[in-house]
C-alpha cells in the first residue's frame, strides 16, 4: 500500500515537472526568463567592473587539485581559481560587466565561460587611467582576490575612490591560499579579512569597511541568488524574483514583491 502511494506520488511529481518544462512554468525556466529580461532592460545601466590578476586565467595544477579539496561557489559548481566570470554573469541583471583585456594574445587553457565580461584593450601606459575612470561610477566592483602587483594597486584605488558596499570579493578555493592572500591584504584593506575562508568563497564589505562573509546556500541556480542577497540589498538593488518563483516569499522587510531593480 505504502509502495503504491510512493509510486503514484513520484509519477504525479514527474508529470508536474514535465508540464512545467513544456509550458515554461517550471521554476528554473521562469528564473532564467526573468534574469534575461533584466539583463536586456539594464544593459545600458552603470557598469560592473571585474578586477582580476591575468595569471588567474591560466589553468594550474593547484586548480585541478582544488576540484577535490577546494570549496565551490554556491549554485555554480565553480571550483577554479578564476571564477569571477561565472559570478559576474549573475550580476548582469544590474548592468553590463567590463574588464581589462590581457595584453598578450598567446593561447592559454581556462574553463569555458560563455558570458565573459566585455574586455577593453588598453596599452600598458593606459590601464591605470582606465581603472581610475571606472571605479568611481561603477555599479559594483567584483574582485578575484590575488596578490599580483597590478591587482594590489587596483585594490588601493578601490579603497580610495569607491564605496565599500559595492565590492564583492571572490576568494580562492583553499584555506592555505586564502591565508596567504589574507596576510597580503593587511596593509591594503582598512579592516582585516576573517581568518577562516567562508564556505561560499564570497565576501562583501559593510559601509565601515568591515568584511561580511556571505552564507553558503545549497541547491540549484537559485542558491547563488540567495547567497548574494546582502550585496544586492546594501546597494539598493533587487535581484530576479527567485523567492517568489521558488515559493520563499519576499526578502523585503515591507513585504513588497521582489523583481525590479531600484536604480
Amino acid at each position: 500500500m505504502i509502495g503504491n502511494i510512493l509510486i503514484i506520488g513520484f509519477l504525479l511529481l514527474a508529470a508536474y515537472g514535465l508540464y512545467g518544462w513544456i509550458t515554461g512554468k517550471d521554476p528554473d525556466t521562469m528564473l532564467k526568463r526573468e534574469k534575461n529580461r533584466m539583463i536586456k532592460e539594464n544593459k545600458s545601466k552603470a557598469q560592473i567592473v571585474y578586477l582580476r590578476s591575468f595569471s588567474s586565467e591560466t589553468l594550474q595544477i593547484s586548480d585541478v587539485l582544488a576540484m577535490f579539496a577546494g570549496r565551490t561557489i554556491p549554485g555554480t559548481m565553480a571550483y577554479w581559481k578564476d571564477v569571477g566570470n561565472t559570478v559576474t554573469d549573475f550580476l548582469r541583471v544590474i548592468g553590463p560587466v567590463v574588464a581589462l583585456a590581457r595584453p598578450e594574445t598567446t593561447w592559454r587553457m581556462r574553463p569555458w565561460d560563455p558570458n565573459r565580461p566585455e574586455l577593453h584593450n588598453v596599452g600598458n601606459d593606459q590601464w591605470q587611467q582606465q581603472i581610475l575612470e571606472w571605479l568611481p561610477v561603477a555599479a559594483l566592483i567584483v574582485v578575484q582576490l590575488d596578490l599580483s602587483s597590478g591587482l594590489c594597486w587596483e585594490l588601493q584605488q578601490l579603497v580610495r575612490q569607491a564605496c565599500p558596499t559595492k565590492a564583492l570579493l571572490v576568494l580562492p578555493p583553499t584555506q592555505g591560499e586564502y591565508a596567504t592572500i589574507r596576510e597580503g591584504m593587511l596593509p591594503i584593506l582598512p579592516e582585516p579579512l576573517p581568518v577562516e575562508l567562508p564556505t561560499s568563497r564570497l565576501m562583501t564589505i559593510r559601509p565601515e569597511w568591515k568584511p561580511l562573509p556571505l552564507a553558503m546556500e545549497e541547491g540549484g541556480e537559485w542558491a547563488i541568488w540567495k547567497t548574494l542577497e546582502p550585496l544586492f540589498e546594501q546597494n539598493g538593488y533587487d535581484q530576479p524574483p527567485w523567492r517568489r518563483i521558488y515559493g520563499f516569499g519576499s526578502s523585503n522587510k515591507g513585504g513588497a514583491p521582489v523583481g525590479r531593480l531600484r536604480l
